[in-house]
């Protein structure tokens, strides 16, 4: 879905569609139908909730939030060949379907590669999203490493 580069990438299909196409995109691949497929550099990162209450405990979390972003497991991808810091898409996995809290892959993404899209990535695991891919918004990749080639 467009050349690496090439800057964003459009939505295929409004939020609301997006948990039906996922499912039946599932239904597909697991009954062997052919799926576009783009390859990907993966980060993904978990950050955990706060459990301290208190005037210190809002404190504390909003100094780490600052730092470090949004509580919850999240997956970047970027499209090999891409030079760019910000990730093409962003998602909420599954954290039982991550090989570890925090690491990077080289990996394939099966079907649409694009914001809101249906996908499913293979990294030697499948990771499924539990919520539509997005584009990277606000504080989301604050405490996200570059990955390089």
């Amino acid at each position: 879905m467009g050349e690496a580069g090439a800057g964003p990438i459009p939505p295929v299909r409004p939020p609301s569609q997006w948990a039906e196409a996922q499912r039946e995109l599932i239904l597909r691949y697991a009954n062997g139908a052919t799926l576009p497929s783009t390859k990907v550099r993966v980060r993904w990162w978990t950050t955990p909730e706060m459990s301290m209450g208190g005037w210190l405990g809002v404190l504390f979390y909003l100094a780490r939030r600052a730092r470090r972003g949004p509580a919850g497991s999240f997956v970047a991808l970027w499209r090999q060949g891409t030079e760019t810091a910000e990730p093409d898409l962003v998602f909420r996995p599954d954290p039982r379907e991550l090989p570890s809290l925090d690491g990077c892959a080289r990996g394939t993404v099966h079907g649409e590669y694009a914001p809101n899209g249906a996908l499913l990535l293979d990294i030697g695991s499948r990771i499924r999203p539990t919520y539509n891919p997005q584009q990277p918004y606000g504080d989301l990749t604050r405490g996200l490493r570059p990955y390089g080639d």
